[in-house]
């Protein structure tokens, strides 16, 4: 019983690593220009939410894939401007790097909810640049950009970034990850390749091979019959 109880605890481990690593991204940047080294603003994006969703994490765009120099800091804020949740990005690389050059950090989660409107924004540092895309930004399914990218010059520190700049698709700085409500972290209507479904396969035919195994033994003190 104890080799089917460490088989099943090996199983939900690799399964649990499985649905984490498959986190869903906001934001796909598309074309960017060059770039922009401007602490004085604050950037970033407003959308809405299609689905509910629970963010997991807050990221930033690191344009050389070298590290930060600062310590850009992330938020979402709602539509009454209070700030849901943010994260300050460690300097350096010890932040999660995806292949979009995005480097996330972990936040205390928090729900956005189906219908309502949301906007992200990044407060970079003066040593790390954001960059502006042209076109192709793209979204995740459960949610939809609004307005193209978002901006604000009201000060230092995380802003709510109230203006619309209709030039830019998007503004590349902040994104985020989440999941969906329930533990779900694959994406509606994308399957996780049968991944989950393996594995509760390997864990049922490891428990069958060990108990067949026991069944096979002969039980300790029991005499040889001749």
């Amino acid at each position: 019983m104890k080799r089917i109880a460490n088989t099943l605890a090996a199983c939900a481990l690799i399964v649990a690593s499985t649905q984490a690593s498959s986190a869903i991204t906001a934001f796909t940047p598309g074309t960017t220009g060059g770039p922009v080294y401007d602490a004085t603003a604050n950037v970033g994006m407003a959308f809405t939410v299609n689905d509910d969703i629970v963010v997991t994490a807050l990221g930033a765009y690191d344009w050389g894939a070298d590290g930060f120099v600062g310590t850009p800091v992330v938020g979402i804020f709602d539509a009454s401007q209070t700030l849901l949740g943010s994260v300050t990005i460690p300097m350096g690389t010890s932040a999660a790097l995806d292949s979009d050059r995005y480097r996330y950090a972990s936040v205390s989660e928090f729900t956005l909810v189906a219908g309502k409107d949301y906007w992200l924004s990044l407060a970079p540092s003066a040593s790390d640049p954001w960059m502006v895309s042209n076109s192709g930004t793209t979204t995740a399914a459960q949610i939809t950009q609004l307005n193209r990218g978002r901006y604000t010059y009201s000060g230092l520190g995380l802003q709510f970034p109230d203006q619309a700049n209709q030039a830019y698709d998007a503004y590349i700085g902040p994104n985020f990850q989440f999941r969906l409500p329930g533990g779900d972290t694959h994406s509606k209507g994308i399957p996780d390749g049968g991944s989950t479904l393996a594995l509760a396969g390997l864990a049922l035919s490891s428990i069958a091979v060990l108990k067949g195994y026991s069944s096979q033994r002969t039980p300790v003190g029991a005499a040889s019959l001749t």
